[in-house]
């Protein structure tokens, strides 16, 4: 008895705090990587480009559902997650590695109730001997405790296949619900009053991070009857699931109204299509449970996309493993009925997968971030097999540490978009279909993006379009890859092709506004202009709050004339970051074609309005802005260039505009291009002579010039006069 004693004596506040020290250390060293990454894939779309984020609209966050301002209707109605993001964008602006330190400390949180929840469980399981049994002497040592919740702590904090949670911000839905139903089981067995109060608010947090939420009732419903029977009253049960019912009818009433897409709706990406046959998705079942079990017990093939393939063959060796994993989890079943600790760790990875088991048609099969809650469950139960012998405790510590060194390398992946897919389709066989797909899809993307931003463009693009072709070579139906094409035909100016390709990929997706607006732009910019507003318009018609075609068809109507029109339509518009330029210099050009010099305005804004007069051929008025520019801006030479151009093309003002560039040769002595002008404004009025000598001056200043050749020749056919 005093044997027992000694060994319970609890461990000091002193030591535990040193060990939970040490695993915040290993994790934080483990996820260093995250803070020198950018955003990545869905990130971009729900930070960056996402207005409501931006602008901290919490109205349309929590009215709208995750993606309808950045990629179109979708089925998810996941309001926290922007909502905490625009908070972000208060306090850390553009600084990404401090939303990745956000992420960290979420899955640290997690950490730290999932090791108040299994110590728990270990005291309140059955107290006898047995493979998954914590013995009498076990559950009344503290210090073994202890150190027991803490071996699953750590197993969970660094379990590579978290990876992709910490790492990507957009799966922070996974660790809210993960800590929601850990706070929810904690809470449930509190004999305090408020512990009413905690399940409930915490059941109505997960239900609005993500859909997968709705896994708090059966989870804390299990670990109730596992756990808890003895303790809490079936009455005190009862009335947490009744304060349960207002929260599903309200966000039932919630999601109805703000969603209108199903979420088995199939997609040209879906894993599994009705083509395929319900045979053959039922078949491939096996397999995704085996993925999950494979990458519980050995994590370390990490890959952004799903490495399953629908069934084909039985002899396939993903089938032939997925029906022995299938076997040896119903052996084990068999075996340890009787243990709650395997119950709990079973039901809780079994009921957690369920959703993307696909015995109902879902988008999705496998992706890493899905084993977050489940891996909850196999905490438990995994590292209890090495601690119950002293010889493999060793064996425990390695793993550990392979498992911090997976997690650090993965990081790199996650550096950026071109890492990340890079990756992916290396390591995605044209048999997953939807991962070989998306893997090159978004790829792709990501050159594009790298186009745009400058950065060896003609290189990226030719990338992006062989990614392209090569999708559309093995899946000619697929609309993305169209998309994708059609932007890099854009970009390169070569707008007849890029309308063929969005034309292309608008007959697989007929409701999708964004490729509407994509084609009224392009057909504005062809002068096609009856072709741009009838999609501008009928985008509109699909989404009445999709303000870049709104503020598109404002400038169709300006460029036309009908100024009334696009006066109505610019005011009623709203500022999102992908209009907020554009609506502002709609709003000077309206004022300048009104005959109005502007009140302030950016450089940006008035430049852009003069490119707007321009094409709408007010040529007074967007000399009046360029002279207006430069007032405002006398060190900018683009605007005295513009205004002495403007002169002398548009207007036919021709001393007018040799003043202007007079007076640039004076105030930018170095700019070439007032010296090329004056020397042509020259040979138009018959004086050879001081047109070559400001040939001269050009090339002095320039002698790689563009026109350096003909200039040369010119000046030797003067001398030779």
């Amino acid at each position: 008895m005093k044997d027992i004693k000694r060994k319970a004596k609890e461990l000091s506040l002193k030591n535990k705090l040193f060990f939970f020290a040490l695993l915040f250390l290993m994790a934080a060293l483990s996820y260093s990587p995250s803070f020198f990454n950018k955003l990545c894939y869905d990130d971009v779309d729900l930070i960056i480009r996402n207005p409501h984020v931006q602008n901290r609209d919490f109205a349309e966050i929590f009215g709208n559902d995750l993606f309808h301002i950045t990629r179109g209707e979708s089925p998810y109605y996941r309001p926290l997650i922007p909502a905490l993001f625009a908070l972000e964008v208060m306090l850390w602006k553009d600084n990404w590695a401090m939303f990745h330190l956000d992420n960290f400390l979420f899955h640290l949180v997690t950490v730290i109730l999932l090791y108040k929840l299994v110590k728990r469980i270990f005291q309140n399981s059955r107290h006898r001997k047995g493979i998954f049994e914590i013995d009498r002497e076990t559950a009344q040592n503290p210090r073994k405790l202890f150190f027991w919740a803490m071996a699953s702590s750590a197993f969970f904090a660094f379990h590579p296949a978290n990876s992709q949670t910490v790492y990507w911000l957009s799966a922070r839905g996974d660790l809210f619900v993960t800590i929601g139903i850990l706070s929810g089981c904690l809470a449930i067995g509190l004999k305090k009053p408020y512990s009413f109060a905690v399940t409930t608010i915490a059941f109505a947090f997960v239900m609005l991070c993500k859909e997968t939420g709705l896994l708090f009732l059966p989870i804390v419903s299990v670990y109730y009857f596992l756990f808890l029977r003895k303790q809490i009253s079936l009455k005190k049960a009862l009335t947490h699931a009744a304060l349960f019912i207002p929260v599903i009818l309200v966000y039932i009433f919630v999601r109805i109204n703000v969603i209108s897409v199903s979420p088995f709706t199939p997609v040209d990406e879906s894993f599994w299509t009705q083509k395929d046959g319900l045979m053959t998705l039922y078949l491939t079942i096996p397999s995704i449970w085996g993925y999950y079990l494979l990458r519980t017990v050995f994590p370390f093939f990490l890959n952004f996309e799903t490495g399953i393939n629908l069934f084909y063959s039985f002899l396939d060796l993903q089938t032939i493993l997925g029906f022995a994993a299938v076997s040896v989890t119903i052996t084990a079943f068999y075996i340890f009925r009787n243990s709650k600790l395997f119950l709990w760790a079973f039901l809780v990875f079994l009921i957690c997968l369920l959703p993307v088991l696909n015995f109902i048609p879902a988008f999705e099969s496998g992706m890493e971030h899905y084993l977050y809650l489940p891996l909850t469950g196999a905490s438990v139960l995994i590292p209890f097999l090495f601690l119950r012998r002293k010889a493999l405790t060793a064996i425990f510590l390695i793993l550990l540490l392979s498992f911090c060194a997976a997690v650090f390398f993965r990081g790199k992946a996650w550096k950026d978009n071109v890492s990340l897919f890079s990756d992916s389709a290396a390591k995605t066989g044209e048999k997953c279909r939807q991962g070989w797909i998306r893997s090159r899809n978004n790829l792709g993307t990501a050159y594009i993006n790298l186009a745009i931003e400058g950065i060896e463009e003609e290189e990226n693009l030719k990338k992006a379009d062989s990614l392209y072709s090569l999708i559309l070579d093995r899946f000619p139906n697929y609309g993305g890859a169209y998309i994708g094409k059609g932007d890099v035909f854009f970009i390169s100016e070569e707008y007849l092709k890029a309308l063929e390709n969005y034309s292309a990929a608008l007959k697989i997706y007929p409701s999708n506004y964004f490729l509407m607006n994509k084609l009224g732009v392009t057909y504005s910019l062809i002068d096609s202009f009856t072709g741009a507003k009838a999609m501008f318009i009928k985008a509109m018609e699909i989404n009445s709050d999709y303000y870049d075609a709104a503020v598109n068809l404002s400038k169709v109507y300006f460029i036309e004339g009908n100024y009334d029109k696009a006066s109505v339509l610019i005011s009623g518009a709203r500022e999102t970051p992908s209009t907020s330029l554009l609506i502002k210099a709609l709003k000077i050009s309206i004022e300048a074609e009104r005959g109005r010099i502007p009140e302030g305005g950016s450089r940006d804004e008035i430049v852009t309005a003069i490119e707007i007069l321009d094409e709408a051929k007010l040529f007074r008025e967007k000399l009046m802005l360029a002279e207006y520019l430069f007032e405002r801006f006398p060190s900018d030479s683009d605007a005295l260039y513009n205004a002495a151009i403007g002169c002398l093309s548009d207007l036919g003002d021709i001393e007018r505009g040799h003043s202007k560039l007079m007076e640039g040769t004076q105030m930018f002595p170095g700019d070439a291009r007032f010296l090329r002008e004056i020397a042509v404004y020259h040979i138009l009025a018959g004086d050879s002579q001081n047109a070559a000598y400001y040939f001269g001056k050009v090339l002095q200043l320039d002698p790689s010039h563009p026109e350096a050749g003909r200039m040369r020749d010119f000046i030797k056919s003067y001398s030779r006069r």
